[in-house]
């Protein structure tokens, strides 16, 4: 795909916020990291919660993938182990998870994302984590905004 902004925005039609988000979330080394909350906060702002999706093939391969789990290997010592098997799948089911109260959290996700500084305090934090902390696998970026860490920090 071109990554010439001029042409993704003048010809292609493409959002110049979108265009920006992109550039900014895929290497976050070459971006200041206030510009880059900024960005990233008039994004989520103008397309919502990021709330997990899954396209139609994939709903099917988790289902598949669920049908061949072998239920014995979460039984330890007579107990139930957590399994994060069709979590991905779970969640795009119920979206109003984002809203309940959890544990010893003094505010549901969804608040935290709609208080406007909170949330940009999230969004560096994120920043933060995935520009120095995240070990990702051997082939993945190391300097990407990641979504799922995103979420994740919404949750804290």
């Amino acid at each position: 795909m071109n990554s010439n902004p001029a042409i993704l925005t003048d010809i292609l039609g493409y959002d110049g916020g979108d265009v920006e988000f992109e550039k900014v979330t895929n290497n976050l080394d070459d971006h200041d990291v206030d510009d880059g909350v900024e960005v990233i906060f008039n994004y989520y702002r103008k397309h919502g919660f990021p709330h997990y999706t899954i396209r139609e093939d994939e709903k099917h391969q988790h289902m598949r993938k669920m049908q061949r789990f072998d239920t014995d290997t979460i039984f330890k010592d007579n107990k139930i182990i957590q399994t994060m098997h069709g979590l991905r799948l779970a969640w795009t089911y119920f979206p109003h998870f984002w809203e309940v109260q959890c544990g010893n959290a003094t505010r549901t996700p969804m608040e935290t994302f709609l208080d406007d500084d909170k949330f940009k305090s999230v969004i560096k934090k994120c920043w933060r984590w995935c520009s120095t902390q995240f070990a990702g696998e051997e082939g993945i970026d190391k300097n990407r905004f990641r979504e799922n860490r995103f979420r994740q920090s919404l949750k804290i």
